[in-house]
């Protein structure tokens, strides 16, 4: 009996170190990974309601939207997350403390785009910590996730001024990752 327990439980930890291994190199912290199909081309365009902290909550009208076409000529980070993901948690004081150093320059912008969450939830979360930066709401599994090939969340991209994705991470970013991105959106222009 003893035995076939020992072997049971080297099956499972083979299969453990065997997922670990496979999770380890899916997983990059470094901004400028390069794998997936979408770093090095045009970033696909997304339209999403705009649930930031002050936009219009209205039934007078249509809602505001977010549009990625809108903000060609800008690095754009795009920054896929929801309110119940742990590493998105971590990882707000860093967007916050990043969108406060960039607030006023007029060539960059930081896009949270919702995956997998409820707009009740992402309005309270948004109004509760105080988000200032573009939130945009797009269902439950928004299409922008699937065109960026998105996995999980937190997800982030950086786009250049000239629309093409030039770096993604798939982990939580750090102040230090998004101003490398930043400045990577800048070098190719």
């Amino acid at each position: 009996m003893r035995h076939r327990a020992r072997w049971a439980a080297l099956a499972v930890a083979v299969v453990v170190a065997g997922f670990g291994v496979v999770l380890a190199t899916q997983v990059s912290s470094s901004p400028s990974y390069r794998g997936g199909p979408i770093l090095g081309k045009p970033a696909p365009d997304f339209e999403l309601t705009d649930l930031s902290a002050g936009a219009a909550r209205t039934d007078a009208g249509p809602a505001p939207r977010i549009r990625l076409s809108d903000l060609a000529g800008k690095t754009v980070i795009v920054n896929f997350w929801n309110t119940w993901c742990v590493p998105c948690e971590q990882e707000r004081p860093a967007l916050a403390e990043f969108h406060a150093r960039h607030a006023d320059d007029p060539g960059v912008v930081l896009v949270g785009v919702v995956r997998d969450d409820t707009e009740e939830a992402v309005r309270a979360y948004v109004d509760e910590h105080r988000i200032g930066w573009r939130i945009g709401w797009g269902g439950r599994l928004p299409q922008a996730a699937v065109d960026y090939g998105t996995t999980g969340q937190p997800e982030t991209f950086v786009i250049s001024p000239g629309g093409i994705v030039v770096g993604k991470q798939l982990s939580r970013v750090t102040v230090a990752n998004l101003e490398e991105m930043l400045a990577a959106g800048r070098r190719a222009g």
